[in-house]
């Protein structure tokens, strides 16, 4: 079915008797590799079938079996930083039965949860926070006089992260007792980059200290008599040992104990050095490395298509949805045409070249083409920067992890009024990865701040056209682009300036207007040409979010007796929002308002038109609202 890597036997019964974590204690380090291999096909065939995170979780398999050998959980507790690779966790935490659920509606989740099992310590999906969570809970244990143990699991790529290395800097002052596993496969999605990433290379090229400092170790306590008085003294010296063998050791010189670089699918060392450290009153660091997509020859010769993948062949690795999201691809190719007449044009990404489709651009451009890491903060400020100096920069990110520059949006970007252009991906529901992922609130928190310009394109086309109007709004501005939108415009129209809205349908009698943009508009049109609904219902592109288009909006409250705004987000500060607040303030009370959206509650995962049937944003809900409504004058069948 796939290929087991470096030799390794498939076997068959082993994870049949795996029904809690105190299992895993019972079985041999012979076993263990063996469970390995099991629970590598489970993965697999579960990913080909539902889609997910498949490489990082195939590469750290035999250190999740190392922290369950070790430590006892849910006493002791396991954070995975950014949580996508928590497969094998589930899997031996009481979800194995479930498994074959990963992603589905009603189904477990493919990041940790804590309302999923209490093995699950603490909730996570964006990248950089393990370590502080880790110092919060070794915290509250120390202060409720608890021995429990915390354990941090973080990646190389997440360790690039600004707030990784607040956590460690506040870790290494006051010395919580934490044990730090960092991952290195020397990737996040694309490979790592930045001056940490070519200091963690500096050390996998010194490896050989903790091997060393455990041969002497072992011969020196084998000694009758004499051999444990002696190690005593040589670990008085352990840090002297230590920087004998690894110079510019960054992590102790911060307060932490450094061990590595281990091999990190070798279960029997992992578990002889977690014991070690468990024995340590204060913050430890250990240093693994591990191959990402280990097991499946396809994830690891291509780490990065298969970091996370839509359903795929075993046999061939042929993703069954291949291309089917190709808009950052379409617009790299628009940035590089724009790029090639206009070399202020610049674009930033954090640690997403490829999921931003950025591959070409960066070919094409690559002095004018900047990776940051894991680092949206950074990024954003360093966008205002550029533009400050007369550049044309553009932060290339998805929705979600927008949100982690909130600040500096506000701040550095839109209070000095800087042209920084935001591509915005992901925005609206994007499925099986859940409430961390989903980007409903895009909206809300972007719309209030003074200066910024939103636009969300209801096709791929007229999101080529918004980047193009972008480099001459002369203000910071995000366009907003959903992952299901269609190649075309979904109506004729010669209108390029993107703060107008479009008027899609032209109904018999105005009853009825619905407003819309991005993935949505499509629903609203499906809804409004249905014989029963197109003689008195009107469709409205409302792809300008800020500014409204006031004009039109006038004349949609001037001559309609119901208005309906359809979005893919909150309701709480949303587009529906703007709405109310512009009529209520500019224009006669006598329309009757719906705003359709998400009420207030993170939306869970599942595919995106389950989803929308959920919460009666598909065409049926918005077939079934217009057939509700009572309208006044002429019947609603009228002609």
């Amino acid at each position: 079915m796939y290929s087991p890597a470096y030799g390794e036997k498939i076997m068959e019964n082993i994870l049949n008797s795996i029904n809690e974590p105190s299992d895993i204690k019972k079985l041999s380090i012979s076993e263990l590799k063996d469970l390995a291999v099991e629970i590598r096909r489970m993965i697999i065939k579960t990913v080909a079938k539902n889609g997910g995170h498949l490489a990082s979780n195939l590469g750290i398999v035999e250190a999740t079996l190392a922290i369950h050998k070790v430590f006892d959980l849910p006493k002791d507790s396991i954070i995975f930083d950014v949580g996508h690779q928590c497969y094998t966790h589930k899997i031996i935490t009481e979800r194995k039965d479930d498994f074959y659920t990963l992603r589905q509606q009603g189904g477990i989740s493919g990041f940790p949860k804590r309302e999923e099992s209490t093995y699950d310590s603490f909730n996570t999906g964006h990248s950089s926070t393990s370590i502080s969570a880790a110092v919060g809970m070794a915290r509250a244990n120390r202060l409720q006089g608890k021995n429990n143990h915390v354990v941090a699991l973080i990646g190389d790529g997440a360790l690039t992260g600004g707030m990784a290395w607040e956590a460690i800097n506040d870790l290494g002052h006051n010395k919580e007792k934490v044990i730090i596993i960092l991952n290195d496969n020397e990737m996040s999605i694309n490979r790592n980059v930045g001056a940490m990433s070519r200091y963690l290379n500096t050390l996998r090229t010194k490896s050989g200290y903790v091997h060393a400092k455990l041969s002497v170790s072992r011969f020196m306590k084998s000694v009758p008599g004499i051999g444990k008085p002696i190690y005593d003294f040589f670990s008085r010296l352990k840090d002297s040992f230590r920087f004998l063998f690894m110079n510019n050791m960054l992590f102790e010189e911060m307060g932490l104990k450094y061990y590595g670089i281990l091999d990190g699918h070798d279960i029997r060392l992992m578990t002889r050095i977690l014991e070690q450290c468990k024995e340590i009153n204060g913050p430890v660091l250990i240093h693994i490395k591990t191959r990402k997509g280990r097991g499946y020859k396809y994830a690891s010769s291509l780490p990065d298509q298969y970091h996370s993948t839509t359903p795929f062949d075993i046999k061939t690795g042929e993703k069954k949805n291949k291309g089917k999201y190709n808009l950052p691809v379409q617009m790299s190719e628009r940035l590089i045409k724009l790029g090639a007449k206009d070399s202020r044009i610049c674009v930033i990404t954090a640690a997403m070249q490829s999921g931003c489709g950025l591959d070409e651009f960066k070919k094409a451009n690559p002095t004018r083409f900047f990776d940051v890491g894991i680092a949206e903060a950074h990024a954003v400020t360093m966008a205002a920067g550029l533009a400050a100096g007369g550049m044309k920069p553009v932060f290339s990110v998805y929705s979600t992890f927008l949100q982690r520059a909130y600040d500096q949006i506000v701040h550095d970007v839109c209070l000095q009024n800087l042209p920084v252009v935001f591509l915005v991906y992901n925005s609206g529901i994007v499925g099986s990865d859940g409430e961390t992922h989903q980007g409903v609130y895009d909206i809300s928190f972007l719309r209030h701040i003074p200066n910024l310009k939103i636009i969300s394109p209801s096709s791929k086309q007229e999101a080529e056209n918004a980047l193009d109007f972008a480099f001459s709004a002369d203000a910071p501005i995000a366009l907003l682009l959903g992952n299901q939108l269609p190649e075309h415009n979904l109506y004729n129209s010669q209108q390029n300036n993107m703060y107008k809205w479009a008027m899609v349908t032209k109904a018999k009698y105005k009853k009825v207007a619905l407003i819309s943009n991005s993935s949505l508009l499509v629903q609203c049109m499906d809804a409004a040409i249905d014989k029963k609904h197109y003689s008195y219902t009107d469709v409205f592109n409302a792809r300008s979010i800020k500014p409204l288009d006031k004009q039109m909006l006038g004349y949609i409250a001037n001559n309609y007796e119901i208005i309906i705004t359809v979005e893919d987000n909150l309701l709480q500060g949303g587009f529906g929002s703007a709405v109310l607040e512009h009529l209520n303030k500019y224009e006669s009370a006598k329309n009757h308002i719906i705003c359709l959206g998400y009420d207030d509650i993170y939306i869970e995962h599942g595919s995106k038109e389950f989803i929308y049937n959920k919460y009666s944003l598909d065409t049926e809900g918005i077939s079934k609202l217009l057939d509700s409504l009572k309208l006044s004058n002429e019947d609603k069948n009228a002609g």
